[in-house]
């Protein structure tokens, strides 16, 4: 019950976020006509309540099997065939060398993000998509079949958002300011050609709901006389001649209006506006950056132990992030920029500076995921979190310290300070189906760190043995864990101790280290590079996945396989680089155009089957949470005789205040279920994308009969009702969610679950 409330917790949070950024979008080229025809959705817990009888009449409809997938899998084949035109024949936007939007902003602007007019990129991805879907059997059958008479509205939604974007400039920005405690956000764009509002008055009212608009877009003659409305969420939109500007309230679109005819706004004279001109140098894709010293000196302040465990981490000292992305050809770039007002110090330093990844040359070039990281000296590190512990609890070493005493070893002289920082984890392709590990560990004193293991494991209930090898001193410990013992094996090499699970395992990376046939090796090692950048660094993480699931979903589904294969054949590992500096953390990587669009579409297929899986997860926990009104109801019958069955589930629920003691345990209030379940609505509760309602056939004092009911929040949340009467039987009904609760002899009409 728990796990389905978070659940459905994080639906009504994700339903929050989309009602406050449907409007902003409306300008963003990606999203403007989809999320005016979005405003056309009730939000979460609004279910509509139609005329028509208790249960509507509807056609029943099967709910998606398991089996379903093997059709997924082939459109989403299909759709990974229809990218490969796309990586020929999509031009993206051209890269900015400047910003003429940016000097307009307000120096208080606290957030700035800007991306490309993507119009045209999308109108030809929309076109090869049509086109495709026209010419291939899969794909049309597929768009008829599951988007339906949707289909239309798709490609009208897609179409107004080209034709919007044909007005506007290169480029788009949004901004957060910080001038009051809740920041307000602007959107801001060139107009290229006289006609937006027009254009904006006909999507709108072509893709909101029965033709009513869902924008209020003024001119600014008719900005000065507006009225607010107070709506809370809907845009409003500004049309210049020169500009537009979307905002959430008319003040702040009055601020903008009046500073773009001065023409003289003085974010780009400020230090982060500096920063952010910086991101131009070079050409520019999707830019964002946010001034986290002075957001972090808007929070509220925090209690005295708090404040000072958070100074003592060093990310008080944050600065600013940046955030850069851009597309050159089939290859996109991407990088991140944390930087401090001083040194990093606490834990923001424990990246170490940039330097030689040697642990590297360990390992393989078949690796599937391999993650490297230079950390500062293990023995700061720990003084960092002793400092930072003993803040909210002075005895929290207490233990440690015993520890140390009853095996004869001081962890940092004796273990930590042995080691130079620099970590290297390896995985690697399925050995009789589990996969192959390696760690590589940097020390500076490798007798004294193998003189501190020989002393613990000399004290640990564990078998260890050594041997010799082509001058390596290999060492095998075999430790007791369930029917199958777990075997770790060690060996000190040029510096490193290497771990794995085999002796075989440390064999083979000390081969590759000696022979030259290591990742760092490799010819295309220096490919992974992005532009500009050195190898060199703080931070390596790599990613092949392909040669890791490739068996599994092979046995999975042979056409899941097939299709995996393809996508490994043409897609390129993942690369990220850290790089650490006295002042900054950055990173940064690159993949191909084609990767992204894989995953873009691997997403639009997958979604309707997550949220298809998510109803089905609702339909089940509301038939459970059924069963448990009826184990409630026959408990409080039993309990209270004279009462008969519980009224309504605020009776078996929890009292005011949710106070369950013994003394506050009455007929009245049973707390026999939760607080969610048992409110003291009159009406419905709600719980897990489901409503409930109890109502009980009573004379005078007792309750005879009961008919329990659970019906979808919205037609988003569930497909079907169910009900329960005093026999304890679950029935079910598809169709829409129900307007009013069924009645006890409606109810016996239902089919019982199967």
């Amino acid at each position: 019950m728990r796990h389905a409330s978070g659940i459905h917790e994080q639906g009504e949070q994700l339903s929050g976020l989309r009602t406050y950024f449907k409007g902003a979008a409306a300008l963003i080229m990606l999203f403007l006509a989809t999320s005016t025809w979005a405003m056309q959705t009730r939000p979460a817990g609004q279910a509509s309540r139609p005329k028509s009888p208790a249960v509507a009449k509807a056609p029943a409809h099967r709910e998606k099997s398991p089996e379903d997938w093997q059709k997924y899998s082939g459109v989403l084949a299909e759709l990974v065939g229809m990218q490969l035109k796309l990586q020929k024949e999509l031009q993206f936007p051209a890269s900015r060398s400047q910003s003429r939007l940016l000097p307009l902003l307000p120096e208080s602007t606290l957030a700035f993000a800007a991306l490309p007019n993507y119009g045209n990129a999308l109108h030809q991805a929309v076109q090869v998509f049509q086109r495709e879907r026209e010419e291939n059997p899969t794909l049309r059958t597929w768009w008829k079949n599951d988007v339906g008479a949707d289909g239309p509205k798709v490609d009208n939604a897609l179409d107004k958002i080209y034709q919007v974007s044909q007005y506007l400039g290169d480029e788009i920005v949004i901004s957060a300011d910080s001038k009051d405690k809740t920041p307000s956000i602007m959107i801001l764009a060139e107009v290229k050609k006289p006609g937006l509002k027009a254009m904006l008055e006909q999507a709108d009212k072509e893709l909101s709901t029965k033709g009513k608009p869902s924008l209020r877009i003024l001119e600014p003659q008719e900005l000065a006389a507006a009225a607010e409305q107070h709506k809370g969420d809907e845009p409003v939109v500004l049309v210049r001649p020169d500009f537009v500007v979307v905002a959430f309230d008319l003040a702040t679109l009055r601020a903008c209006n009046s500073q773009l005819d001065k023409n003289n706004g003085s974010f780009a004279s400020t230090p982060f506006g500096q920063r952010m001109l910086q991101a131009y140098q070079g050409g520019a894709g999707i830019v964002f950056g946010l001034d986290l010293q002075k957001g972090l000196g808007e929070m509220p302040k925090k209690q005295d132990k708090d404040l000072v465990a958070f100074q003592r981490t060093g990310f008080a000292d944050l600065k600013y992030l940046v955030w850069e992305h851009k597309d050159v050809g089939s290859q996109s770039t991407t990088q991140m920029e944390l930087t401090f007002t001083g040194p990093r110090r606490g834990m923001a330093s424990w990246l170490a500076n940039s330097s030689s990844l040697r642990g590297l040359d360990f390992v393989s070039p078949k690796s599937a995921m391999v993650v490297a990281l230079v950390l500062k000296n293990p023995a700061e590190m720990f003084e960092d979190i002793r400092e930072l512990a003993n803040v909210s609890n002075p005895d929290a070493f207490n233990s440690l310290v015993m520890a140390e005493g009853q095996l004869q070893v001081n962890f940092k002289q004796d273990l930590l300070s042995k080691l130079s920082g620099e970590v290297i984890i390896e995985v690697g392709p399925p050995i009789h189906e589990q996969p192959e590990w390696k760690v590589a560990l940097r020390v500076n004193d490798a007798n004294g760190l193998q003189q501190t293991l020989a002393r613990l494991l000399a004290s640990a209930p564990v078998d260890s043995k050594q041997g010799e090898e082509n001058g390596v001193m290999f060492h095998s410990v075999v430790i007791p864990s369930g029917p199958k013992p777990l075997e770790i094996n060690y060996a000190f090499v040029d510096g490193y101790l290497l771990i794995a699970p085999s002796h075989q395992a440390v064999a083979d990376a000390i081969q590759l280290h000696r022979g030259g046939g290591s990742l760092a090796k490799s010819a295309g090692f220096h490919s992974f590079l992005p532009p500009g950048h050195s190898a060199e660094a703080s931070g390596f993480i790599y990613q092949n996945l392909g040669p890791l699931l490739a068996p599994f979903l092979q046995r999975m589904s042979p056409d899941i396989g097939k299709m995996f294969a393809q996508l490994d054949a043409e897609g390129k590992p993942l690369v990220m680089w850290l790089y650490g500096d006295n002042a900054a953390i950055r990173e940064a990587h690159t993949s191909g155009t084609f990767d992204m669009s894989t995953m873009l579409i691997g997403a639009a297929v997958a979604i309707p089957n997550l949220l298809r899986s998510k109803m089905a997860a609702n339909d089940a926990a509301a038939a459970s949470t059924l069963r448990t009104v009826n184990t409630a109801e026959i408990t409080y019958a039993t309990t209270y005789p004279k009462k008969g069955y519980a009224r309504n589930l605020a009776t078996m629920g929890p009292g005011p205040g949710g106070d369950c003691s013994d003394n506050k345990i009455s007929s009245a209030h049973a707390c026999l279920l939760d607080d969610a379940l048992g409110c003291t609505s009159e009406t419905w509760c709600t719980k897990s994308g489901f409503r409930f309602h109890v109502t009980a056939s009573c004379n005078t004092l007792t309750c005879a009969n009961y008919v329990a009911v659970a019906t979808p929040v919205d037609e988003n949340t569930g497909t079907r009702s169910y009900c329960s009467t005093s026999d304890a039987v679950v029935r079910t009904h598809t169709g829409p969610p129900l307007a009013s609760p069924v009645t006890a002899a409606e109810c016996r009409k239902w089919p019982p679950i199967q």
